[in-house]
């Protein structure tokens, strides 16, 4: 959990011993294993934890299908919602779709925000927790596939964070252990949450006032989980439409996505798919989300939006290619004095800081992407999303490329990141995105002044 700190010039690995792989064939490294590695074969456990349940994780129940996954009044009040609850049933009847039987859903904030789990009668239900820390015993000895934790945070001013998402306050306090030269943070970061993406947990909490449509005020843009636009219960509102999803993948694929680990970037890259229209889209690339109104309870219209999801899920015929970022090197220029500096590679993003005279350059190669068997890389998206920096091309097929991010000028409360959105193609399916987020420290930002203040 403790975030990499870069010196003036760092590189994360030899650009010459990568050099000669670029654009070759090469064995796929399993998912949720070290790209250099030689023998993972798959997510591993925290420490501490026991022997992995991703293996064995169980089949579709009920063989004869008597039960239905979804209540056909459905949350999704008329409408396309109740036609989808319908179909979705039939579907699981004649062997096509999952349901939700290899499904558990918990609550993080003792039950404070909850899934409504009359409409989904075959998903299971663990006891709510306070946390979700114990990762071990919390989530994956209990196979829990998507939760929710509906709190926000007050009081921190020297943080700039008054109601605000939790995550936004935790990220902000490893930047400024970093800053303040403390090597070790208790707090939970990206690689905490790296391990709910590995492990098949779909992790929903309520961006508070931390993100609205006019005001995105978060540090940075994860591909890890989700944040809900608003404060408590809209998290488990975001979620219904996903818990549609689940129910609706063929079911001989979905054992598969489980027991690889898949659960979660297969539902990202649905999502965010389909969000917006586009996956290119920069809107379906924002740090938090409001459902689009056809899809929210009372509608009684079609939804475009949970038609497209729906039947994209249904459809498909392998599982979806997951984008992975393999650092080359990242450096690091200074037009001064060096300056503290977070950094770290999370392998599905990457997440830094710059301050005023720093230019940030990182060379990506994305021949590194998971892919199903019997599946290629045909196509490579790499592109910037918002704030300052630019793409390089380092070679024909775009798999290798190089970004250039100087540290920007931003206002001091919002729009404070540079973004860059990273996708694979196996010629049927986009990836689930990865990301590189980088935060401009203003020069009155709190983050900055606190520090001042502690010396």
């Amino acid at each position: 959990m403790e975030p990499a700190r870069m010196s003036l010039i760092v590189c994360l690995s030899s650009i010459l011993a990568s050099s000669a792989c670029f654009g070759a064939e090469r064995a796929v490294v399993p998912f949720g294993c070290p790209l250099d590695s030689t023998d993972c074969l798959g997510p591993s456990c925290p420490e501490g934890c026991t022997k992995h349940p991703l293996s064995d994780w169980p089949e579709v129940s009920d063989p004869d299908r008597v039960a239905v996954p979804l209540r056909e009044d459905s949350p999704y009040a008329g409408g396309l919602g109740v036609a989808w609850a319908r179909r979705i049933n039939a579907a699981y009847k004649e062997g096509r779709a999952a349901g939700l039987a290899q499904d558990t859903f918990r609550s993080y904030d003792r039950d404070h925000s909850s899934l409504p789990m009359y409409f989904y009668p075959q998903m299971n239900v663990a006891d709510p927790l306070p946390s979700y820390l114990s990762v071990c015993k919390g989530i994956l000895t209990d196979r829990v596939t998507m939760g929710v934790q509906s709190l926000g945070v007050s009081g921190y001013g020297a943080l700039g964070m008054q109601g605000r998402s939790i995550i936004e306050f935790n990220m902000r306090s490893a930047i400024l252990a970093v800053y303040n030269s403390e090597t070790v943070t208790r707090r939970p970061t990206e690689s905490f949450y790296k391990t709910f993406y590995e492990n098949n947990f779909f992790f929903v909490a309520p961006a508070v006032d931390t993100f609205t449509p006019e005001r995105d005020s978060f540090t940075f843009l994860s591909p890890l989980y989700l944040n809900s636009i608003g404060a408590s219960g809209t998290d488990s509102i975001l979620l219904q439409p996903l818990v549609f999803v689940s129910a609706a993948l063929p079911p001989e694929l979905k054992t598969r996505i489980m027991r690889k680990g898949l659960f979660v970037p297969t539902m990202m890259g649905l999502f965010k798919s389909h969000i917006a229209g586009d996956i290119t889209d920069a809107a379906a690339h924002v740090p938090a989300y409001n459902l689009p109104e056809k899809a929210t309870a009372g509608y009684k219209g079609e939804t475009s939006f949970l038609d497209g999801i729906l039947t994209a899920a249904q459809g498909l015929t392998h599982i979806p290619p997951v984008a992975r970022l393999k650092v080359v090197e990242a450096t690091m220029k200074h037009e001064a004095r060096p300056l503290p500096t977070f950094f770290a590679d999370n392998l599905y993003s990457v997440v830094g800081t710059l301050q005023k005279g720093q230019t940030l350059a990182i060379t990506i190669d994305l021949s590194y992407g998971w892919i199903d068997d019997g599946q290629s890389i045909e196509r490579y998206t790499a592109k910037k999303l918002r704030g300052s920096g630019e793409i390089e091309r380092l070679n024909d097929e775009g798999s290798l490329v190089k970004l250039t991010i100087p540290w920007a000028l931003t206002p001091l409360t919002h729009d404070m990141r540079s973004d860059f959105l990273f996708l694979v193609n196996d010629g049927a399916y986009n990836s689930a995105p990865a990301y590189v987020s980088i935060r401009h420290i203003h020069q009155l930002d709190p983050l900055v002044t606190s520090i001042r203040v502690k010396k």
